[in-house]
């Protein structure tokens, strides 16, 4: 792995292994336009970053919890705090995620992929916070989350309630309880499907269960949680360059018939999708 991060420094042509400025404030603004004015916005941050408030509660096995700041990796931005104590979710007292900067920033990508959704899916809800950005951003229109576990809708719903900003979320949300890893759903078709089921950055078997997604719901675009880092590792893998035609056959492997289905940022060119793929590498491989 060593020399595979150098070889990703040598190709960022940058020593300390940051994004080239201009591609950084190209992804910072988007930050700002997207997140608009939020509730809360650390001045730490090199964007607003949209976190939304939540209630402790627990259900079955799910805590949410709020805990102590902590300095700690972002996707590509660097090392932050998030100047507030971050709401985690717990699964038996271990986290399993929480809104931190590397949530907010690896999410970004999948919200500016669905903005001309009008009927999004989501696969997995988790703290609802891929759904509540797509929502106070304007973005994804309808939205469909499937969730496996009764306990996490319950804890979602609770959580949240009585807050005037998650009502927003809820009037645009519905919950099936559907698992699109065994069994196929027809009940609709839609615009972007993104899928975020696993507690741990680029889960050994992301592709292998986005490939039973796709197999199993229809949509016009897919995205998945860091498949960023997932395609850097599939080269390193495949000892393959960083090319865009590199990142079209690595999508091949999930989905052949249609490998341009997965959806990059809009108005993003691929070589700067690429570049950002590699610093969420670095990030990811230094962990």
């Amino acid at each position: 792995m060593s020399d595979f991060y150098n070889e990703i420094m040598a190709e960022l042509g940058n020593p300390d292994g940051k994004l080239p400025q201009n591609l950084l404030a190209q992804v910072q603004e988007k930050m700002r336009l997207l997140f608009g004015q939020p509730e809360i916005s650390a001045s730490i941050f090199p964007y607003p970053c949209v976190i939304p408030e939540y209630r402790e509660f627990t259900k079955g096995p799910w805590q949410l919890r709020h805990v102590p700041d902590f300095p700690h990796k972002s996707y590509f931005s660097g090392l932050m705090r998030m100047g507030m104590e971050p709401p985690v979710l717990m699964k038996n007292g271990a986290p399993w995620m929480g809104v931190t900067a590397r949530e907010c920033e690896s999410h970004l990508f999948h919200v500016w992929a669905a903005e001309e959704s009008y009927n999004t899916a989501v696969v997995g809800l988790g703290m609802g916070y891929y759904p509540y950005q797509l929502v106070h951003n304007g973005v994804g229109g309808e939205i469909t989350v499937f969730e496996i576990d009764q306990n996490v809708t319950d804890l979602f719903y609770e959580s949240t309630k009585g807050n005037a900003r998650w009502d927003e979320v809820h009037e645009c949300l519905k919950v099936e309880h559907h698992n699109l890893l065994t069994t196929p759903y027809t009940k609709a078709q839609y615009d972007h499907c993104y899928v975020d089921i696993w507690e741990t950055l680029a889960e050994t078997s992301a592709e292998e269960d986005t490939a039973n997604v796709c197999k199993n719901l229809a949509a016009g675009t897919y995205s998945f949680w860091t498949q960023e880092v997932c395609y850097i590792s599939w080269l390193a893998d495949h000892n393959k360059d960083m090319e865009p035609h590199t990142l079209e056959e690595y999508f091949a492997t999930i989905l052949p018939s249609r490998p341009s289905a997965f959806g990059l940022p809009h108005d993003m060119e691929v070589d700067d999708y690429i570049a950002l793929c590699k610093e969420a590498a670095v990030r990811a491989f230094l962990d």
